[in-house]
């Protein structure tokens, strides 16, 4: 004889809180990141005209790169962060954040340096020698900016793993 348990399916408010809250900072967290990117793209053709984001948006579409390559190696770390402070274990949590951050450190810095040094080269077989003449400068500061950009995501992978959303909204 089988027994059919009957289950009844309610609404936890504090679960939805809890999420909704958690969802929400990071939310504008995203928003604030997103609407900074795009911010440059609005204000180069206001001041500059629509040309010069030609020379200002293919430089930056390769060097978004770098901090693209760190927040997807850095979202690895996210869950393993979140486990490890579900059971308070600090110890392995330093341990994970100053190793994460030494490798993403090491990539960035290694993807850096070589749009640096080989930034007009990149562009003159990506496109010609006019522009990279034009654009290797831009390439240049482009690389450096999404540099300090991606020293940020390990740090911010981290808090939203131990619950800081509030605070990572607030600084984004």
């Amino acid at each position: 004889v089988f027994r059919f348990s009957h289950f009844k399916y309610r609404w936890d408010t504090n679960e939805i809180k809890k999420n909704y809250k958690f969802g929400f900072f990071v939310f504008l967290s995203d928003l604030a990141n997103s609407s900074l990117t795009y911010l440059d793209k609005l204000l180069i053709p206001a001041f500059l005209g629509a040309a010069s984001l030609t020379y200002y948006s293919l430089p930056g579409s390769i060097s978004s790169r770098i901090s693209g390559i760190s927040n997807s190696l850095s979202a690895s770390i996210l869950p393993l962060t979140s486990n490890l402070n579900s059971v308070k274990d600090q110890e392995r949590i330093v341990t994970l954040y100053k190793r994460s951050t030494r490798l993403l450190t090491t990539l960035s810095s290694i993807i850096t340096l070589v749009i640096i040094l080989q930034s007009k080269t990149i562009l003159s077989i990506w496109l010609n020698n006019d522009f990279a003449y034009a654009s290797g400068n831009i390439f240049i500061i482009l690389a450096l900016t999404h540099f300090i950009i991606s020293l940020q995501n390990p740090i911010t992978k981290f808090l939203f793993a131990i619950g800081e959303t509030k605070f990572v909204a607030k600084v984004s």
